[in-house]
């Protein structure tokens, strides 16, 4: 207002000040008065709209009209006033309305500051509860969520999984002649293993004997020799019906013709009987079961190839050139019989007891074989396998069960592949001794010397 009069007095020149006084005491009496009607109109128009429904209608319209009417000369009575008085009156309405609206916008602030504090004091507490059941909530949605993916793709790899297996017992589809021959597979690998170390080892043991190897009866002289094959034969191969009934015994040997009967020695059983058990009485001594199967199969083979053990020449006669010639055409036909004897000794490692197989032992049974062995040799594994195929339920097996023909065709095309092998193997030998027959037989065509008149060098120089 201060500021108005200032402008007012700058306006109308410095001959007026005596008015300005004047209308300064005129205008704050009508801002008085404009003060207060306002305060009137607020008053009139404040009324509480709760009070007026229990009137009359139009009764309340009709009153507020009167008063808006009234209100509105009083102010045009106002605005009629002399000049000057119509901005007094509007700058102390504005002034006025100011004032209460920055009063109440003051309150409403504090009103709503102080409702928001009691808000948040009130409700902090449940608000945190309230947040932390909301993440409580989410996390157990998200782990259900995820429960339920978890579900479907264990489900998903558990159904692949049954595909799976059902395809594979269609194809793979165990049944008994299947496992038979899976029974049998592990022991046919040992044998083949250590068929080639049987045979170097019999080899050996012939070898020893032929060469006159020190320990042995040949050491010691041919008469040896004989002595201890002449007792053999007596309390073993003896047949005292054979000769005329004058055999050089009274009773059966305890293998009786063993040393000159192959079907009975050498193919007479899948798997020979290398027992512990007590066997018989030879010069004194008694022997075990698998020792008198060795003498036997010993016998029998030098009986087969003619194999003479050599015959010892002594230290000093080896300073003679012809008995040097001598030692040497000895060990020449020791190489030569060898030959002959490692085919022989072939057909013996086959038979030879492999590893404990107590399940090829009941398949044998039960294919009706009385005594199968519970070490069978390579030969008996053979056989086994042969038998499994004898069994009527294995071609029913092929038509009940289509999907396992496959491997079963697996299965003997290896065990044809072993028997090739086998053959092989046999063939190399054959193919020795027929090598060792050629050399026979060029050196005789030739007038060959080597072995002339052995016999007949003296044993001395």
């Amino acid at each position: 207002m201060r500021n108005w009069t200032l402008h007012r007095r700058k306006k109308e020149g410095s001959g007026a000040a005596q008015d300005v006084s004047a209308k300064d005491g005129s205008a704050r009496g009508l801002r008085a008065a404009a003060a207060c009607a306002f305060l009137g109109l607020l008053m009139v128009l404040r009324a509480s709209p709760a009070a007026a429904q229990c009137e009359l209608p139009g009764t309340t319209m009709a009153t507020a009209a009167g008063i808006v009417t009234a209100d509105t000369a009083s102010l045009n009575g106002q605005f009629l006033a002399p000049v000057g008085a119509l901005p007094v009156i509007y700058e102390a309405q504005l002034y006025i309305a100011q004032s209460v609206l920055y009063t109440k916008l003051s309150d409403q602030e504090d009103t709503i500051l102080k409702r928001m504090d009691d808000f948040w004091t009130d409700w902090l507490k449940a608000l945190q509860d309230m947040t932390a059941q909301i993440n409580a909530s989410k996390n157990d949605t998200v782990r259900q969520t995820n429960s339920l993916f978890d579900s479907s793709d264990e489900n998903k790899n558990a159904r692949d999984m049954q595909e799976l297996e059902a395809k594979a017992r269609k194809q793979f589809q165990p049944n008994d002649p299947g496992c038979r021959f899976d029974s049998m597979a592990p022991y046919m690998a040992t044998t083949t293993r250590t068929l080639p170390k049987v045979v170097t080892a019999l080899g050996n043991d012939q070898d020893d004997l032929g060469s006159a190897k020190k320990g042995t009866p040949a050491a010691k002289g041919p008469g040896e020799v004989q002595k201890v094959e002449w007792a053999n034969y007596v309390a073993l191969f003896c047949n005292p019906d054979a000769n005329g009934g004058s055999a050089g015994c009274t009773t059966a040997g305890a293998m009786e013709d063993a040393d000159v009967l192959p079907s009975k020695t050498l193919l007479g059983n899948l798997t020979y009987d290398f027992s512990s058990g007590s066997g018989a009485t030879v010069d004194g001594k008694t022997l075990s079961k698998g020792q008198v199967q060795k003498v036997a199969l010993d016998t029998l083979l030098r009986n087969i190839t003619g194999y003479q053990p050599a015959v010892p020449v002594p230290t000093d006669a080896l300073k003679n050139a012809a008995q040097q010639q001598r030692r040497l055409a000895q060990r020449g036909y020791s190489a030569q019989m060898n030959t002959v004897m490692a085919l022989a000794d072939s057909i013996e490692a086959e038979h030879t007891p492999g590893p404990d197989a107590s399940e090829v032992q009941a398949l044998r049974q039960r294919m009706g074989v009385t005594t199968p062995s519970a070490n069978p040799s390579a030969r008996e594994l053979r056989q086994a396998v042969l038998e499994q195929l004898w069994d009527p339920a294995y071609y029913v097996g092929l038509g009940d069960a289509p999907a396992t023909a496959t491997q079963k065709e697996v299965y003997l095309e290896a065990y044809n592949l072993m028997l090739l092998y086998k053959l092989v193997d046999k063939e190399e030998k054959i193919s020795n001794v027929y090598a060792v027959e050629a050399a026979n037989t060029l050196a005789g065509d030739q007038g060959g010397q080597r072995d002339a008149n052995i016999k007949d060098m003296p044993l001395h120089p």
